[in-house]
């Protein structure tokens, strides 16, 4: 698939077939956010893989708590994305312009890009129990916890065009 038709195929999936992500794929895709780039390459973000029938029950729960996120009974596989301590400390100190967010948001499109090209659905959830889930992957301060990617299989039919969906060009581009 080409990077055009990788664009058009990748959405957020809110209705997943319970089947399990393999390791390897999810390896795929958490490598894809590792070799995202960072502003001054000071690579901030943390993955924590969520796979296992327990915790998987564990994090479903803690990404409903505030009524939220009402599709991820059937989602096997999730990915929490943190910034790493260090760069937390550095952004809270204001020691530099911050662009941890920037970066993580670079990081988890790479991620969803890249199941989508393996064949896998994704979400990428930011309405959730911070706190709840910074206490599932052992992460201390919960502002530290950024964002979480559903990764499944998608059980959604013929997914509607999404040239549809978007705004035209003329509408979002200005040029001068």
């Amino acid at each position: 698939m080409n990077f055009d038709e990788l664009l058009l195929k990748r959405y957020s999936c809110r209705n997943y077939i319970d089947k399990e992500v393999s390791l390897d794929d999810i390896i795929k895709i958490v490598n894809a956010g590792r070799l995202s780039p960072s502003a001054r390459n000071c690579q901030p973000c943390e993955y924590y893989v969520i796979r296992g029938k327990e915790k998987v029950e564990q994090i479903r729960t803690e990404l409903q708590r505030p009524g939220f996120n009402k599709f991820v009974p059937n989602v096997s596989s999730f990915i929490v994305i943190a910034l790493n301590e260090a760069m937390y400390k550095t952004k809270l100190d204001g020691l530099m312009r911050d662009f941890t967010d920037i970066d993580t948001g670079i990081a988890v499109h790479a991620m969803a890009l890249e199941a989508t090209n393996i064949g896998l659905a994704t979400c990428i959830m930011g309405g959730f129990d911070y706190d709840g889930i910074a206490r599932l992957v052992g992460i201390k301060d919960s502002g530290r916890v950024r964002l979480v990617l559903a990764v499944g299989y998608s059980n959604d039919g013929k997914i509607q065009d999404k040239n549809e969906r978007r705004k035209r060009m003329e509408e979002v581009v200005k040029y001068y």
